[in-house]
């Protein structure tokens, strides 16, 4: 009985004289996930730390297994110096969608430590208000997880792919897994949002940065204990401005400089991605949103930061609440705008066409009278439809009395159509929806609106594009017997009328894009003819002959 005693005594023992005789000062942790260098797609994983001669041990064995398999053993043997031996390992990682695991173990067979599910992969850190957070209503599952897309906890220090849907979103989630799929490349999310915060709520305490009283504090601190440095993430994603949707454009540039200034120092990324915030959610309704809805233009405007790219919600169903995109597929159109960018940016894609925010360039007056507007859509490469009524959704700015009758894309040129003649000394115009769902908008070919604006200045400046005539529209063949083609870049709402040598009307057709115009004329009689083209400007005439 006492021999059996002294040998549970021994187990029971043993274990801790030699952990005690044992220091380990790096050693992966469970699901974690290391960054990749983008050259070698790999990571080094760094084992190290000391053992007293007093263990009796003279050689490590480092397994090193993928995907629950052992691939390779390492063997380090221990020498001492004053009765202490340094032990270190350095292992790369390939990333990709495979798991590592480590086992540091005796040449006796004693487990000093271990991990599994470990990852090489890229950090993105998202922030902002609640649809950085959302993806249903407040109470609904998150549907989704996977084993590749990693967050780390301040309040546990743990790493996980836990799938609650505070910890991801439906837009990072999403983003996340489409960077696994198509990259196959592991992802690390470090979501900092908070539902209903104003953006001063996300500045940081430049006397304290890790201040665990303030959301920068609390995120800078996990971004520390998971071991990254300044230049260690890709990419930082902001969706915030619904809860200063009254504040001045001033304001809030203001306090986006700080922040941004504040995230060079801390985390130095390689790009940073705005969401602009539209109409909805506290503007609603609002009888004087014209004047105060400022957010959408500061947002705009913080794409002339350096590294910066603006990201339209335009043109995506939001939810009930006209707040939020879940009860449709809005967070995954999102995610995808957000994909497409930064998959152009980091991951070798080559398509570039459609994947930008439609934005507006050289806002002008087209003649003297000042009745008609023109604007240029950046990329100037992309193909651009207007959707019928979006005309109602610009304004200019301080008066009541002229409005946009119609208007109509060409190219990559919008031209709106006023009511009247501006007189004020320096128009601006504006566009910023007033419907969050059935609003048409002006889209790319991806179905991307173009950015809200505000108080954008129309000049007087004629572009020499916008100095033409109709009276130089060709038509030919003349004599026709089947096809007449009329070929001119016709302003929006010119129409097309055939008559006969009786005055008779005999075709009628609205153009609203077309460059060239081909019409049937097959089924007329022979005989003398009269084309007419009508638009805004001008009413031209030329004789066609029919054969």
């Amino acid at each position: 009985m006492r021999l059996l005693k002294n040998i549970l005594l021994f187990f029971v023992v043993f274990p801790y004289f030699v952990f005690s005789q044992v220091s380990i000062n790096e050693f992966p942790e469970d699901f974690q996930l290391y960054k990749r260098d983008i050259t070698s797609n790999t990571a080094t994983v760094n084992i190290s730390g000391e053992v007293e001669i007093s263990s009796g041990f003279s050689l490590f064995i480092l397994e090193i297994y993928k995907n629950d398999v052992l691939v390779e053993s390492i063997p380090y043997t221990l020498s001492y110096n004053n009765n202490v031996a340094s032990f270190e390992f350095s292992k790369n990682i390939t990333a990709g969608l495979f798991q590592y695991g480590f086992k540091l173990r005796t040449n006796i067979g004693i487990i000093l430590e271990e991990a599994y599910n470990i990852v090489a992969g890229d950090i993105y850190i998202l922030n902002g208000q609640s649809n950085t957070i959302r993806n249903r209503y407040a109470n609904d599952p998150f549907p989704f997880q996977n084993d590749f897309i990693r967050t780390f906890s301040l309040e546990t220090q743990e790493w996980s792919s836990n799938p609650n849907p505070f910890i991801f979103g439906g837009i990072g989630y999403r983003f996340g897994a489409s960077i696994v799929a198509n990259q196959n490349v592991p992802v690390l999310l470090l979501n900092g949002g908070e539902s209903g915060k104003a953006i001063s709520h996300f500045i940081r305490n430049d006397e304290y940065i890790t201040d665990q009283e303030t959301n920068y504090g609390r995120l800078l601190s996990r971004y520390n204990l998971a071991n990254f440095t300044p230049g260690d993430v890709r990419g930082i994603i902001w969706f915030q401005g619904e809860s200063n949707a009254f504040t001045s454009i001033a304001n809030y540039s203001t306090a986006f400089n700080n922040l941004y200034e504040a995230w060079e120092e801390d985390y130095a990324p390689d790009q940073y991605y705005i969401f602009q915030v539209r109409y909805g959610c506290p503007i609603t309704g609002y009888p004087d949103y014209k004047n105060n809805f400022q957010t959408p233009e500061a947002h705009r405007r913080l794409g002339l930061l350096p590294k910066t790219k603006i990201i339209s919600t335009n043109a995506i169903t939001k939810g009930t609440d006209n707040c939020h995109y879940y009860g449709t597929d809005g967070y995954a159109n999102l995610a995808n705008r957000l994909y497409d960018l930064v998959a152009y940016d980091f991951y070798n894609s080559t398509n570039d066409s459609g994947i930008y925010s439609p934005n507006i360039d050289n806002v002008r007056f087209t003649n003297a009278s000042r009745n008609q507007i023109k604007f240029d859509l950046i990329p100037s490469s992309d193909f651009y439809t207007w959707q019928s009524g979006v005309e109602n959704d610009f304004w200019i700015e301080g008066d009541t009395d002229i409005v946009i009758t119609n208007g109509c894309v060409l190219g990559s040129t919008v031209t709106l159509n006023l009511s009247g003649n501006i007189t004020e000394a320096i128009p601006k115009l504006s566009y910023l929806g007033h419907n969050p769902n059935s609003t048409p908008f002006i889209i790319n070919q991806n179905g991307i609106g173009m950015l809200s604006f505000k108080g954008v200045e129309i000049t007087d400046s004629l572009l020499s594009e916008d100095q033409f005539s109709l009276s130089g529209f060709s038509m030919y063949p003349n004599p026709a017997t089947a096809i007449v083609t009329i070929k001119k870049e016709f302003p929006c709402n010119s129409t097309v009328l055939i008559y006969d040598i009786t005055g008779k009307k005999v075709y009628d057709k609205k153009s609203y894009l077309n460059q060239q115009i081909e019409i049937d004329v097959s089924n007329l009689s022979s005989g003398q003819y009269f084309v007419k083209v009508i638009n805004q400007l001008s009413t031209t005439i030329k004789k066609l002959t029919i054969n």
